[in-house]
């Protein structure tokens, strides 16, 4: 039962999991995690068997990537070199030629091959499934049939791109692994508690976790936004209320993430949670609405916008990273324009210098981001808040089944029109 009345299908049961992915940005430490979690399980497990990705350096300079079987450590094969001069028919990831044969004839084999129940207790290890490696097709079907079969007395570990294309979604998707995201913060306390989760599985099979969400397609009628507080908004409305079509809609607001996911029955408070844990090492910042532009749409006139700039500059940026790699469905652009709608179409265009000329700064600072609903049954009901999430890993305030307008702003946007 979702908030506006509509039935759906529960998920919130339970999934078989029997492995554990990780995934962060370049250089923040799966492979060593990786590694450090093989060192303390070998004296427990029989059998560690698998591949890690190494980087190979020459003169404090990375020139490329070499694959090492865990059964047999002194053998390295090269997975990847610089080259200056790439021929036509390489395979390339960047600066780096990917050596497609060599990979293949080295790890198809290992992979296939953890797909044979072990005869003792095994940790089953790929680091990684990013780029270079699903060049390979064969290395990805091999993949798919894995993680379709779950073994008795087996564990996988393996780390995964944080953004690669499709199939790394589907990866990521999967029922039959845990999703974990390193950070320089974090890392040393999964490298901690994820020794316990892998002994378990090989204890028992599997452990269970609540089912994922089935893929959810966004939708506009929710959006996870920055919204200023009260106190700045009278001379934004001022021009609102004149120039933007959907005043009485919505808030004065700088959409992150929009549209976003809808709502199933407990699916907000997940997205809630995700959200929160996306945002832990986003820090509180300054924004500064100090001049205007507009977006051009055609014969429709313009959307012309408050510009936000942020201190430190890069933070508008890092939040839309982290929601990025948590929900990559509402995020389909790489880069980000931040933009506090003030009007739209051709008489908005047409005061366009007016505003340039008569626009003064407006400072405000963003402690959180808010998750803001409207029923898409009521074409004039405004946006209300749903949930409140902290920067910095505060505890969200979610309304399950109601709304926060009143806790917020002490009245619901309507009555502040």
């Amino acid at each position: 039962q979702s908030t506006w009345g509509f039935q759906f299908i529960s998920f919130r049961s339970t999934r078989k999991m029997w492995g554990v992915a990780v995934t962060g940005t370049p250089g923040v430490g799966k492979t060593t995690l990786i590694q450090n979690i093989c060192q303390t399980l070998s004296p427990q497990i029989p059998l560690i068997k698998g591949f890690i990705t190494e980087e190979v350096r020459q003169n404090n300079h990375r020139i490329g990537f070499d694959l090492i079987d865990l059964s047999h450590p002194a053998i390295r094969v090269p997975l990847a070199r610089v080259s200056d001069r790439p021929q036509s028919t390489d395979k390339c990831v960047g600066r780096f030629v990917v050596n497609i044969t060599a990979f293949e004839e080295f790890v198809l084999p290992l992979v296939r091959d953890m797909a044979t129940p072990p005869a003792q207790p095994t940790l089953l290890v790929i680091d990684e499934i990013g780029k270079m490696e699903l060049l390979s097709a064969p290395f990805t079907t091999a993949i798919k049939q894995l993680l379709a079969t779950p073994l008795p007395t087996a564990a996988l570990l393996c780390s995964v791109a944080l953004n690669s294309g499709s199939f790394i979604s589907e990866f990521k998707r999967s029922k039959s692994i845990e999703l974990i995201e390193l950070s320089v913060q974090n890392r040393n306390q999964h490298t901690a508690s994820i020794p316990s989760k892998l002994q378990e599985i090989i204890k028992n099979g599997s452990i269970a976790l609540p089912s994922p969400l089935p893929v959810l397609e966004p939708v506009y009628t929710s959006t996870v936004a920055i919204v200023p507080p009260v106190s700045v908004w009278p001379p934004i409305q001022a021009l609102r209320k004149q120039y933007h079509s959907v005043y009485n809609r919505w808030m004065p607001h700088i959409n992150i993430l929009y549209p976003f996911l809808p709502e199933i029955d407990g699916s907000f408070e997940i997205h809630v949670q995700n959200l929160s844990k996306a945002l832990t090492d986003c820090h509180p910042f300054h924004v500064e609405l100090s001049g205007v532009g507009k977006f051009s749409k055609g014969n429709s006139g313009a959307v012309v916008y408050a510009a936000p700039t942020a201190t430190p500059a890069k933070a508008f940026d890092q939040m839309y990273a982290k929601l990025r790699a948590v929900f990559p469905e509402c995020a389909k652009k790489s880069q980000f324009t931040p933009h506090l709608t003030l009007g739209d179409g051709t008489q908005v265009e047409a005061a366009f210098a007016e505003f340039q000329r008569n626009w003064q700064s407006i400072s405000f600072q963003v402690n959180e981001v808010y998750l803001l609903t409207r029923d898409p049954r009521n074409k004039l009901d405004s946006f209300h808040v749903r949930a409140v999430i902290p920067l910095s890993g505060g505890t969200p305030n979610y309304a399950n089944q109601s709304n926060l307008d009143v806790l917020v702003w002490g009245h619901p946007y309507a009555d502040l029109l």
